[in-house]
């Protein structure tokens, strides 16, 4: 999809109902984890995860990390103004757990941001 409202973030839907729908929740992870990898600037600076940001390296951790997803992830919303359908993108708000799995994950297949993300 290429539309303008998007400027550059990634289109994302969270569809695992919780971690007890194991494989959705693995699928959901790891397509999250991938469109912040592809939207972010975010690098692999030594083994460490980092998020170049106005210039500066800034480590990446579970708060960083929930504010990058807000900035470069959204859900679309369809909105009916009198008749009149548009689809609004809304910041994509993870779950902890996601968060904290794509923070520490030792691998890609698990969920790993920081095997994603491009090395500097």
């Amino acid at each position: 999809m290429n539309d303008p409202a998007l400027n550059g973030r990634r289109i994302f839907n969270w569809q695992a109902q919780g971690p007890r729908d194991y494989q959705q929740w693995e699928k959901d992870i790891n397509s999250l984890a991938d469109a912040v990898a592809e939207a972010a600037p975010i690098y692999n600076h030594d083994g460490m995860l980092v998020w170049l940001n106005d210039g500066k390296l800034i480590p990446v951790a579970g708060v960083v990390l929930h504010k990058i997803i807000q900035r470069y992830v959204v859900t679309p919303q369809l909105v009916n103004n009198n008749g009149t359908w548009t689809c609004k993108y809304l910041p994509f708000v993870a779950p902890e757990q996601a968060v904290r799995i794509m923070l520490t994950a030792e691998n890609r297949k698990e969920g790993s941001l920081l095997a994603r993300a491009t090395k500097a």
